[in-house]
């Protein structure tokens, strides 16, 4: 049971930050000159984010290797 509510929040986290990444505002072009590179949404939160991921993996790794030693 408590597995499946960890995939479900995985999913619908992933589902969430998918669509709020596809609806961010794209700032208008500039009138003169080349249009700057586009940036990804990520930029300024991308420690965090591999940061939250690690921790996820080291806890389901930790909680995985507990229940097969228990078994």
């Amino acid at each position: 049971m408590k597995n499946s509510f960890i995939k479900l929040g995985v999913f619908s986290l992933f589902v969430l930050n998918t669509l709020s990444a596809m609806g961010a505002p794209v700032p208008p072009p500039p009138e003169n000159g080349a249009p700057p590179p586009p940036g990804a949404p990520l930029d300024e939160r991308i420690y965090l984010l591999l940061g939250v991921g690690l921790l996820y993996a080291f806890y389901y790794y930790k909680n995985y290797h507990i229940k097969k030693a228990s078994k």
